[in-house]
This record gives structure tokens, C-alpha cells and sequence, in this order.
């Protein structure tokens, strides 16, 4: 599995039981939300959860080596925040909504129920905590169909952007190979020659030398030796550089930032980045809306 059970669980929006042990605990209030107050020993708690259990970590998006008080805080007030929402809007699952839901992940997973709730043992997890938080997720889910689908959305601009940004840098290339010998050094010496005067253009080069047209090539599938080709511009030759006891040259025909074929390609991966950042920023609004329609006091550390 590419992801751990509780990361897969965590991926849309979590709710980790923080207050478990904290009840019992006297302490002082961190904050309060509405009446609700959120104890530091809550705050404590769920920094030694996101610690034990990485998968906490990047559900809540915190580096566990790095955590801070007043980040872990703020994660438990916005998920205080929606709590609220959710009990505003009476919003309920029922149990059998939630044993669907864990049978649907583990058959995302290809493994048995069985196998789920080993892997979350092994995570930390209990199978009572699992039900407590496919629950949270649910009511979260419901919650963001109401609140959250209206406006937004992604259009083909969107995703060019986004493509443009990661999209690896191609080069059409003519690529010419010499033996490494007296007599290979001495042309390449003549192709050095011969590219720098203009006497020779691509096509002469490539048909005197038995050049092989090599098309468009991403850079980061060429020989390392070559070097940074990254930022080469149109006609440039590159070489000689020794590989595999051969002299190779590279003359670039044209260079270009992605192709219309990678973007095809990498469509419906960037069409679930651009959602899931066109779901943050919608989502962060919504919070900032809320944080300041609820009466929210929260006390210096």
C-alpha cells in the first residue's frame, strides 16, 4: 500500500479523539469555543498522538519532529469549529454508514477487514477510536457537500497552470556518436569547429556524421554526464562527452516546457491537486467566516 490505513482515512478531514484522558485531568483552558473549552492537557494529548502515530502528522499536515502548542491548538479549534457546524446543521450517521465505509477502505486496499484492523493496531489505533473517527469523517463529508460545493471549481486554464509549473523540460535532439580514438577526437574537433563558424547546419551535421534523430526527450532521462540541460537554448550542441567508450554529441533542434501529450497524460492526477487546493482555499474562507461568527477565546500560553 502506497499509504498507510490511517492515512487513507485522514485524507479528506479527520477528528482524533483528544479529550479521552484530558477529562480527568485539572488543568487550565487554552481556549474556548462557543462554551465548549479545549483543556491544555487536550492540546498535550493529541501532540503525543500526532508523535506515536505519523499518520497524524501529515493528516493534520504538522512535521512530529517540529511540533508547536499553539499549531496543534489551533488544528483542535478549527476542528471544534466544525463540531459546531455539524451539530447546527443536525447532521447524524448511523452505524451501518460507518461498517460500510471501513469495508469499502479495506477493499480499497486489497486487503481483508481482518488485515484493516491489524494494520491499525500496528498504527496505534483501536477499532473503537477507527469507528469514532469514520464517524467525525462522515458527518465532515455530509458538512462540505452543504457548505463547500457551492461556486469554485476547476477549469482546463486551471490545469495548464498548474502543468506548466511541474511540467519537465523536453529537447528535440539529434544525437551523434564517435569512437573514442585518434581519429574520432580529431572529427569531433572538426564538428566543434564546424557548429561554431556556421559553416555546417543540423541537418548537414546529423547527415555527414550519421546523426539519429532522437525527437523530443524529457532532460531528466538523458546521461547525467551531459549535465544541467535544463535551461539550453535552441541550437546548441552539446559535447563531446565520453560514455561508454564512445564520443557522444547532442544538437538541440528546438526545447520546450512540457508537450501536449504529458498534459494528456497527467490530467486527471492534476485534476485531483487542483480540487484538493481549490477545496483548501474554499475551505480556509469558510473557516475565517466562522471563526468570526462564533464567539472564539482563545488564552496566551
Amino acid at each position: 500500500m502506497k499509504k498507510s490505513i490511517s492515512a487513507s482515512l485522514f485524507s479528506v478531514v479527520l477528528f482524533f479523539s483528544s479529550s479521552a484522558s484530558a477529562s480527568q485531568i485539572l488543568d487550565r483552558v487554552a481556549a474556548v469555543v462557543v462554551d465548549e473549552p479545549i483543556l491544555q492537557s487536550q492540546v498535550v494529548l493529541l501532540m503525543n498522538n500526532i508523535q506515536k502515530t505519523p499518520a497524524l502528522g501529515e493528516a493534520y499536515r504538522v512535521n512530529p519532529s517540529q511540533l508547536k502548542f499553539e499549531v496543534v491548538l489551533e488544528k483542535i479549534i478549527e476542528e471544534k469549529i466544525v463540531q459546531v457546524s455539524v451539530r447546527e446543521l443536525d447532521i447524524r450517521v448511523n452505524d451501518s454508514d460507518i461498517e460500510t465505509q471501513i469495508n469499502a477502505i479495506a477493499k480499497q486496499n486489497n486487503i481483508t477487514r481482518k488485515t484493516l484492523e491489524e494494520s491499525l493496531a500496528r498504527e496505534g489505533l483501536s477499532l473503537d477510536e477507527y469507528r469514532k473517527n469514520i464517524r467525525g469523517q462522515l458527518e465532515r463529508r455530509s458538512l462540505f457537500d452543504r457548505e463547500l460545493r457551492k461556486g469554485g471549481g476547476v477549469t482546463e486554464t486551471d490545469l495548464k497552470a498548474l502543468y506548466d509549473k511541474s511540467a519537465p523540460v523536453e529537447l528535440k535532439l539529434i544525437s551523434i556518436s564517435l569512437k573514442n580514438n585518434s581519429a574520432g577526437k580529431k572529427t569531433s574537433e572538426v564538428i566543434l569547429k564546424s557548429h561554431k563558424d556556421k559553416s555546417k547546419d543540423f541537418s548537414a551535421l546529423s547527415s555527414e556524421y550519421a546523426g539519429d534523430a532522437m525527437g523530443w526527450t524529457p532532460v531528466d532521462s538523458l546521461d547525467p554526464k551531459f549535465g544541467n540541460l535544463n535551461n539550453i537554448g535552441e541550437g546548441s550542441l552539446i559535447g563531446p562527452v565520453l560514455i561508454n567508450n564512445s564520443l557522444q554529441f547532442l544538437l538541440v533542434e528546438a526545447n520546450r516546457k512540457g508537450s501536449p501529450e504529458g498534459f494528456e497524460k497527467a490530467k486527471d492526477e492534476l485534476m485531483m491537486r487542483a480540487q484538493g487546493q481549490d477545496f483548501e482555499r474554499r475551505f480556509q474562507s469558510w473557516l475565517d467566516r466562522k471563526r468570526s461568527e462564533l464567539n472564539i477565546v482563545v488564552n496566551k500560553v
